[in-house]
């Protein structure tokens, strides 16, 4: 017996809906919590990791709600193990951000010349981005600015950059005097 055979049509209604809330929730948490991952050193490896602890906490929760009640097996609620394990990728990719940079101490900052800037300009599918380059121990690194910054700043001009070290493993910059958010 499955578990809609167990519920009354309005509850299977409101669990439904809940459901479907909770992933367009969990969609938009986490294309805003994308957009706090700037300047990490790496980013992707930093979504990879919390999107698939979101995913197995998604996992993990679908089996104590539906298979603790007697589903017959993973897949006999397919669309709810979807809807909650992409709620729980979204709601970890927006919250690891903020848990990172709470846990991170501010290691060093320092003045650094800007060799080069770029700006991708905006279309359907790519957002206006504002990159810095600098050099910071022999390596060179490209930060996203603001806009009002990145007007401000030309080539050969000398930055502030802090380097945030985290204990969860994932260091950043940020630049001292950009004031906006990155993504404006």
């Amino acid at each position: 017996m499955t578990i809609r055979q167990k519920v009354k049509p309005r509850q299977i209604i409101i669990i439904a809906t809940a459901l479907i809330l909770f992933m367009f929730g969990g969609i938009f948490a986490g294309i805003s919590g994308v957009w706090k991952m700037v300047n990490y050193h790496h980013p992707y490896l930093f979504g990879f990791i919390f999107g698939g602890i979101g995913w197995i906490f998604g996992l993990f929760t679908y089996y104590k709600l539906f298979i603790a009640h007697k589903a017959k097996n993973l897949f006999d609620e397919f669309p709810a193990l979807l809807c909650i394990s992409i709620g729980f990728i979204g709601l970890f990719l927006f919250l690891s951000p903020v848990l990172n940079q709470e846990l991170s101490v501010n290691k060093k900052c320092d003045n650094y010349i800007v060799i080069q800037k770029d700006k991708n300009v905006s279309s359907a599918r790519n957002p206006k981005i504002f990159s810095l380059y600098v050099k910071i121990n022999d390596k060179s690194y490209r930060l996203i600015c603001s806009s009002d910054y990145w007007n401000n700043v030309s080539i050969g001009q000398s930055i502030d950059i802090c380097l945030h070290k985290s204990n969860l493993g994932f260091d950043f910059f940020s630049l001292k005097d950009d004031k906006k958010k990155a993504s404006s």
